[in-house]
């Protein structure tokens, strides 16, 4: 069923049970009646799905919202003219093969685990995605030739003689946040905010990678604000693809986008960008995740194995808000081999 510009105010509750939900329709409130032994899932996403659950369940509120996660990402853009990789295997004569094969029409994606260790010992993750395609003069968006370029099987013959300049591979990084549910105002959480012009308060998000609260168990180093766990995986998820990028151009001549996220206002330069140019903003990445995690002791979770919150019987979530930690996974990256 689809039930258009219909917004969903609050959860009518009696006891432990969920009895209706309160809509607003066209301008005007009404009731959508629960019938007995029904249930409720919230299934809006982690931001909404805690909203509701805070203003439905308001004696969990204190612990609602916190352990709030998302994915730290990283890009980072460099082509390599095609040309130098004739030049892999300086002692011999060019393979006839192989150069035909160097000028054709080709895409590819490549996945890399990865795993930091902080100072404690602890292990941090991350994954880096690459997708590489041969461009033009102009071309920066290896991503976009993935997913576009190759054609219908029908048309290839029309593509055997097509020459690539360059080789351009961007780097992904998705590395994995720490939540915190010890501390009762953590810097990452998603607390309730101001009336939103429907009678409902908005959900506030806050999420922050540095550390202002001295017992943040994030933290790596006491003197330095910006040292936490996450922020150290950032930088060593960082170090990693400028790693990956000199790897791949194998000591030969290697260019870099100068802002990975505006191609349109970037040009190619001889260093990696600086870090603001290359990291995304937190929240563009969404996957937010952890708000309502699961747990086996109603004092320390929200819900129960199968996405029950505690103080219900018949109150579910479903989705990343439930997951007590995130990891560095995001989704199954597919792209033409």
């Amino acid at each position: 069923m689809v039930v258009d510009n219909c917004y969903v105010t609050r959860l009518e509750r009696t006891g432990n049970r969920v009895t209706g939900v309160r809509v607003k329709y066209q301008g005007q409130e009404r009731a959508v009646g629960l019938p007995d032994g029904g249930r409720v899932f919230l299934a809006l996403g982690t931001i909404e799905n805690t909203l509701q659950a805070q203003l439905t369940v308001p004696e969990k509120r204190g612990l609602m919202g916190r352990n709030l996660m998302a994915h730290l990402r990283s890009n980072l853009t460099f082509r390599l003219p095609h040309d130098s990789f004739d030049a892999l295997n300086p002692d011999k004569e060019p393979d006839p093969i192989r150069k035909q094969l160097l000028r054709e029409l080709q895409v590819s994606a490549l996945f890399v685990k990865g795993i930091h260790t902080h100072r404690d010992g602890s292990k941090g993750h991350y994954h880096v995605q690459i997708t590489a395609s041969g461009v033009g003069e102009l071309g920066a968006n290896s991503e976009a030739e993935l997913f576009k370029k190759i054609p219908n099987v029908e048309e290839l013959d029309q593509f055997k003689d097509l020459t690539d300049k360059w080789i351009v591979i961007t780097l992904r990084g998705i590395g994995e946040m720490v939540g915190v549910k010890e501390l009762t105002d953590p810097a990452s959480r998603v607390t309730l905010g101001p009336d939103d012009g429907n009678g409902v308060q908005r959900a506030k998000v806050r999420l922050e990678t540095n550390w202002a609260n001295d017992q943040d168990p994030r933290i790596t180093d006491q003197t330095d604000h910006r040292r936490t766990r996450d922020n150290d995986l950032w930088n060593a998820m960082d170090a990693a693809c400028d790693e990956l990028a000199l790897i791949l151009a194998d000591n030969g001549p290697i260019q870099y986008l100068s802002r990975p996220n505006d191609a349109g206002n970037a040009h190619w330069q001889a260093d990696p960008p600086i870090t603001d140019l290359r990291r995304d903003t937190l929240s563009s990445t969404h996957h937010e995740s952890g708000t309502l995690w699961m747990g086996d002791q109603q004092d320390v979770s929200i819900t129960d194995q199968v996405g029950r919150i505690w103080e219900t019987d018949n109150l579910f979530a479903v989705g990343p808000a439930l997951l007590p930690t995130m990891g560095r996974r995001t989704r199954c990256f597919r792209g033409s081999h």
